[in-house]
């Protein structure tokens, strides 16, 4: 004879088949009211959920879903405004180097080589926080498609 009350997984055994529980358990369950209360609840939930009708979509989830993972053929007006940018400033610049050349030469020969390395070395020190930053970024990002 059994001194506790069932536990619920014996009780849903119980309410789901009666035959796979253990003799003793079943003339606990007999005796108990609390357990037998217990017993028809989950037999109820059960019978509950069996009447249940399966759901169903009412589209296609397997295009549906292709559809969102296919790449989509697309076309693109990027190139024409990255010509629309790249020919004005080759234009700008091709004309400023013809006009002011011989100026342009005279300033970088004037600046003396100490201000010259330290433009390099701020220039140097700004590319390699910002590719550092870009590495950090595509990290975050490679690890949140890998979750």
């Amino acid at each position: 004879m059994i001194k506790n009350h069932l536990s619920d997984m014996n009780l849903q055994q119980y309410a789901l088949n009666p035959a796979d529980i253990e003799p003793d358990l079943i003339s606990h369950i007999s005796i108990c009211n609390s357990c037998k209360q217990k017993a028809e609840t989950y037999q109820q939930l059960f019978s509950a959920i069996e009447q249940q009708a399966t759901p169903f979509f009412d589209f296609d989830l397997q295009n549906f879903v292709l559809s969102q993972i296919a790449p989509r053929r697309r076309v693109s007006n990027s190139g024409f405004y990255v010509w629309l940018l790249i020919l004005p400033a080759g234009l700008f610049i091709s004309v400023s180097g013809w006009f002011f050349g011989d100026y342009l030469v005279n300033l970088i020969t004037g600046i003396s080589s100490m201000t010259l390395y330290l433009l390099l070395t701020i220039t140097a020190t700004f590319l390699s926080f910002q590719a550092f930053d870009m590495y950090i970024k595509y990290q975050k990002q490679m690890d949140a498609l890998n979750c």
